[in-house]
């Protein structure tokens, strides 16, 4: 079975794993779980953003057809 890293890093400060209370390691799966939401966030404003572009173009080409 794999172990977790001795150290984690948070907002660019590294810190010992091992040295954090029971609560403070708590923390960092709520961290984790806020962290992969906004990716997921990010992803879908990509895709929106991606819809948008197409939608646009394609209104274009409709206005240019008359």
């Amino acid at each position: 079975m794999q172990s977790l890293a001795q150290t984690v890093v948070v907002d660019g400060v590294e810190y010992n794993r091992t040295a954090m209370s029971a609560a403070a390691r708590a923390q960092l799966g709520s961290i984790r779980a806020v962290e992969l939401e906004i990716a997921h966030l990010h992803q879908k404003l990509l895709i929106a953003e991606t819809a948008r572009r197409a939608f646009v173009e394609e209104f274009k080409r409709k206005l240019e057809q008359g």
